[in-house]
């Protein structure tokens, strides 16, 4: 009954911990897959607010788009918050992949660290970037005649993107490099490892072979 009891706490502190930094990644995964929805959202809205302004009855669409802040990131931002997701879901797989060989007590997983330890600080430099990379506000301004000529004046701005959810995202991935470091140093007993079977056996001889040794000694003392 004893053994039963120390089984099913073999690595229990590791597999905990693998699991957090797993609903961790799903969590980041969809938050910035709602980014991406966000983000064509306000890019839209920045359009039809500056299609509203006095200066673009003589610009083309191209141009409206062209002074949207949404607009000119777009490429940088989409690469940016796909990799992330990508290296997200490859995180995911890793992660899942060592919780069956934890719980199948076959293996401690701890070839399968070194691959997360620069995945997981990957993550979090992504989502920095992300973050960094937040359009600016969207103006409107008005020219006034001055003495030294027209001056530009702000006349509205339009509200910007949401990007809360990004900051939670980036905060969950710093998380998850504490909990990756604190789960590699969580050990256990892996009742199917083959190096950990075979030790009770090269203990035990040992033991024979120094009570064969010590008998000898013994033996010669005596006839000496």
């Amino acid at each position: 009954m004893k053994k039963k009891i120390v089984l099913q706490q073999n690595y229990l502190a590791r597999k905990a911990l693998l699991a957090v930094i797993t609903f961790f990644f799903v969590c980041i995964v969809v938050l910035q897959a709602t980014l991406f929805t966000r983000f064509y959202q306000q890019m839209q809205a920045e359009y039809y607010y500056l299609l509203n302004s006095d200066g673009a009855v003589n610009l083309t669409v191209q141009q409206i788009y062209d002074a949207s802040p949404s607009y000119q990131i777009r490429e940088m931002f989409w690469i940016l918050n796909s990799l992330t997701i990508f290296f997200s879901l490859i995180s995911i797989m890793i992660l899942t992949y060592m919780q069956v060989i934890i719980y199948t007590n076959k293996g401690n997983a701890d070839s399968n660290f070194m691959l997360l330890f620069w995945i997981i600080p990957l993550v979090f430099i992504l989502l920095f970037f992300v973050n960094a990379l937040k359009p600016a506000k969207t103006f409107l301004t008005t020219y006034a005649p001055t003495d030294y000529g027209l001056k530009p004046i702000s006349i509205g701005e339009l509200g910007e993107i949401n990007y809360i959810t990004s900051y939670i995202a980036m905060a969950l991935a710093f998380v998850n490099i504490v909990f990756i470091i604190m789960a590699k140093k969580r050990f256990g007993f892996v009742s199917k490892d083959k190096i950990i079977a075979t030790k009770p056996h090269s203990v035990e001889d040992l033991r024979i072979r120094i009570d064969q040794l010590l008998e000898n000694q013994q033996s010669n003392s005596k006839l000496s």
